[in-house]
């Protein structure tokens, strides 16, 4: 592998994307200062599709310099930009906060996500016991801004949560299909907008769901110790 012909060429292309984003900017402020919002809307999330694409680029660009810790540096970097809280609160339900998803509609915004969370998870586990809950429920409790609340809240099928699911399945659910696991879907406004996920055991779901919209982030103390009654 000729590393320096490689780090070029995917340097020169990152340079292009990042060129070509100035220019959506650029384009979707003139739009707004002309009054016509819904097209600067427009271009603005078109702007964040390629801006995500942008951002897969870069994280693969220090593995072409031929650095064999390329991997790893760049997955501490993430861990510092894009911040993944998770843990087990006391009541012994399992927590992961992350930035909210976007409408995701091809491959390259899948890796977006598997390249943000699967290291996170990663870091969290490691060393850490087996844990199986029994038959449980995957909640995805969407957070928005008030103004976000308001006027942008997505259709739930619209967000790209599958590769969420398989990822916090892989290292708590002995099965995640619909026998063993099922999925609940509710949104909530909140001071930062993020994608709350908890895993919750059947039996406790209804004690959850009563009070997912007022008291749940007061229990909020994030716990690396597992539960006893949840380790294989």
């Amino acid at each position: 592998m000729n590393c320096k012909s490689d780090f070029e060429g995917a340097a020169k292309s990152l340079t292009s994307r990042y060129a070509e984003l100035s220019r959506k900017a650029e384009e979707a402020l003139s739009l707004s200062k002309k009054g016509q919002h819904e097209e600067a809307n427009a271009v603005m999330l078109e702007l964040i599709r390629k801006s995500e694409k942008a951002t897969i680029l870069s994280r693969k660009l220090p593995a072409h310099t031929g650095n064999p810790n390329a991997a790893a540096e760049v997955d501490a970097v993430l861990g510092e930009a894009c911040p993944i809280k998770m843990g087990f609160i006391q009541r012994g339900w399992f927590f992961l906060r992350m930035p909210p998803l976007a409408r995701c509609k091809d491959a390259a915004d899948k890796e977006y996500i598997r390249g943000m969370l699967y290291p996170a998870l990663l870091r969290f586990w490691i060393g850490k016991p087996v844990v199986r809950f029994p038959e449980s429920v995957i909640v995805l409790r969407h957070v928005y801004t008030l103004e976000e609340y308001e006027n942008r809240k997505r259709d739930y099928d619209n967000v790209e949560t599958k590769f969420v699911i398989d990822a916090v399945a892989m290292y708590l659910l002995e099965d995640d299909s619909p026998d063993h696991c099922e999925v609940f879907h509710c949104s909530a406004m909140g001071q930062e907008s993020s994608l709350d996920v908890y895993v919750v055991s059947q039996d406790y779901f209804s004690y959850w769901y009563d009070g997912y919209k007022t008291d749940l982030d007061s229990d909020m103390v994030l716990r690396d110790e597992i539960p006893w009654r949840w380790r294989d």
